[in-house]
């Protein structure tokens, strides 16, 4: 080995290159079980950084949290991967971390928003079944909960997403009076 910075040629000199094997390690990214995009994996040389990839897209009802952490549960400030500091030395595989996204569910009942009906006003897509309770109003019976497409609805099944909004129907109670 010579040292180029000092050597003086003093004639014609033939120099060959000598090559070693870089030891190399691979950082598999995984969706976690969320995403619908395919992060492959990125090969590096030991002792180098690799860049955040692009956020996955999440499934519905998730939101990408913007961390990949080193296990796939939780997803903690310790098991968080540090892309600006974290040097690679050995084949990892890193986990997205996905936040479940919170919908809104609105009840009209004669035409104005009501809270009263007994029902949860939030869910998520991993929530469990939720059956619409019948709102009790003097004088009328409950026809039932109708969507913005005016299909009767009775239950939110878990797996769900999206706001919802819901219509309370009415049917007049008809007395006979008899004198």
């Amino acid at each position: 080995i010579v040292d180029l910075t000092t050597f003086k040629f003093e004639s014609d000199t033939t120099l060959y290159a000598v090559w070693i094997k870089a030891e190399t390690y691979t950082v598999t990214f995984n969706a976690n079980g969320h995403g619908q995009t395919t992060v492959e994996f990125v090969k590096v040389a030991d002792g180098n950084q690799i860049q955040q990839p692009s956020d996955p897209i999440a499934d519905n009802g998730y939101e990408f949290s913007g961390r990949w952490c080193e296990t796939s549960s939780p997803c903690t400030e310790e098991t968080k991967f540090n892309f600006d500091e974290r040097e690679i030395t050995q084949s990892i595989v890193l986990y997205a971390d996905w936040n479940v996204s919170e919908y809104n569910i609105t009840y009209n009942i004669d035409g104005k928003p009501n809270t009263e009906t007994g029902n949860p006003t939030t869910y998520k897509v991993d929530s469990d079944l939720i059956t619409l309770v019948k709102p009790e109003k003097a004088g009328h019976v409950f026809d039932g909960w109708y969507d913005e497409n005016g299909n009767e609805a009775t239950t939110i099944l878990k797996g769900s997403f999206g706001n919802r909004t819901f219509h309370g129907s009415w049917i007049p109670v008809t007395y006979t009076i008899t004198y």
